[in-house]
This record gives structure tokens, sequence and C-alpha cells, in this order.
């Protein structure tokens, strides 16, 4: 049985989907302006968590926490949009509970950039930071479109054979960006628009092809990937594509383990509710395995 919190989350969810469809004109365009203008913190996280700003192999990233493991975390926002506070609650809350640092880059986001540079991109962020505190020290986690270009970059490491980090952890991850599954069972999600999610998609992706790994990296499965956790909820969209990773991995003989949370909606994890509390133990103490 849910718990009141989740209800009363799930409520706030379906009203502000209803809302966003009454948004009436060009949406990339609003996500253009949006994105041309210069990401400044929110006041409540420069507050409370202060983190520090570095400039690396180009990108904007923020630092929080001072541990030696290091996560590198990718955040949400269906590759239009910036971290957002429950982003930043949610990292302020990893690394007091199990003393890791971690950092967040600004990475390109569409509809003025495309899969094809992000994930360059975010391959020297990456390799500087694991020059910094070593491959064995170093966990790549994501949540939505975060937890896709965190597979991305995995599967782009492991084509180049660059060394993988430690693990990934993923949280409700987007793999297909063009979604060419079956989400007829998926009436149940509160959170995502999948005509919304096919626009979106389809910026980010550019020119390359439908199913192209770097966009859409179910396709792009293979044995060199580092061990995955892929954490879900039944009740969001993604459920269906997040048991199809968990098909090819088996089929690439990947590590992959699956963790399914009963009538969970999308990136339930970063919510204030208890069942997220649960899971993020969960994530927790696999992060520091």
């Amino acid at each position: 049985m849910k718990s009141k919190q989740s209800a009363a989350v799930e409520a706030l969810l379906k009203r502000a989907k209803a809302l966003r469809a009454l948004v009436e004109g060009d949406e990339l365009q609003r996500k253009r302006r949006q994105n041309s203008k210069k990401y400044k913190l929110p006041r409540v996280v420069k507050a409370v968590l202060r983190p520090k700003k570095a400039v690396i192999a180009g990108t904007t990233c923020y630092f929080v926490g001072k541990g030696q493991r290091c996560v590198l975390y990718f955040h949400g926002g269906s590759y239009v949009d910036p971290p957002l506070v429950f982003h930043w609650r949610f990292l302020q809350q990893l690394t007091r509970e199990t003393g890791v640092s971690a950092l967040l880059p600004l990475y390109g986001r569409a509809p003025q950039h495309q899969c094809e540079n992000t994930v360059v991109h975010v391959k020297n962020v990456y390799m500087k930071v694991a020059e910094r505190c070593g491959v064995n020290n170093l966990v790549v986690m994501g949540d939505s479109a975060g937890g896709g270009l965190a597979l991305a970059l995995c599967e782009y490491l492991a084509r180049h054979n660059l060394p993988q980090p430690q693990k990934l952890i993923l949280f409700s991850p987007w793999v297909d960006v063009d979604m060419t599954g079956d989400y007829s069972a998926q009436s149940n999600d509160l959170a995502l628009d999948e005509d919304l999610l096919r626009l979106f998609g389809r910026a980010y992706r550019g020119d390359l092809p439908k199913r192209h790994y770097m966009a859409s990296p179910l396709f792009g499965v293979t044995q060199k990937l580092a061990p995955m956790h892929v954490f879900v909820g039944d009740a969001e969209l993604f459920y269906p594509d997040c048991l199809a990773l968990q098909r090819a991995a088996e089929k690439a003989g990947a590590q992959m383990t699956l963790y399914v949370y009963p009538e969970m909606q999308h990136v339930f994890l970063l919510y204030p509710i208890p069942e997220a509390k649960t899971a993020r133990r969960q994530a927790e103490e696999i992060l520091l395995q």
C-alpha cells in the first residue's frame, strides 16, 4: 500500500501534467530561450548546500561533499531542462549519508546541443574525474535523461576501449528517446508526456539515425559495460524500456540488476516519500559496496 506522502505527491504530479497540457506555443522554442540563459543555482541550494563551481574539460560542474569515492551524477530533465531543486536535495542526502563526493556537470541540452557532442563532452569530464579519483573509486549515476546519458557515456567508453567506472546506478533511465516500445499498459504514469518526450528526443538525437546508442543506449549494450543497477517504478512510462534493457543486458552478457518498486512513479527516489527513503538506502548500500 502506498504511503500518504506518495499519494500527495501523485496528486501534485497529476495536476502539473494537466497544466502542461494547457500550455500553448512552440515548446522547443521555449526550451531554446530557457537554455540560452546562464544557469543560476537556486537560492536555497546556494544557502544550504553551497556547491563549489569548477570548469572541467570546458564544462561547468558543481562539487558537493569531500569523500574520496566520487559520484559523477547526470541530472534528468528530458535533455532540455537544467537541474532542479530536488536533484540538489538528493545529492545533499546522498553525500551526507554515504560520505562520498558528488560532481554534477551542466551538460549541453537540446535543442541547442545534440547527443553526439554532449556524450563526447561528458566523456572528457569523466576522464578528468577518473584521473583525479581513479576508476575504482568512481561511480556514474543519473536519473531519467541523465540516466540515459550515463549509460550512453559508458557505452562510448566501451566502444573506444576506455576504462569503465566501478559501477553504474540509474534511476528511471530514459534509454530510448524515440519511444519505440509498447507503453499501452503504462496509463498510470502521472509525470511523463509521451508526445513531448518524442519531440525532445528527436531534438536531442539530431541527425543521427534512430536507435543510435548515443541517444538511445538501450540499443548499444555490450558485455564491456560496468555492472549496472537500475531502479524503476512499475507505474511509470519507462518501465517497459527498463525491462527491455534487462533483456538486452542478458543477451549481451552485461551485468545488470533491476530493482522494481510497485506502483511507484517516475524518479520516485527523488521525492520526499517513505518509499524513496527505502530505495535510496538500497542505492546507497550498492554505492558503498
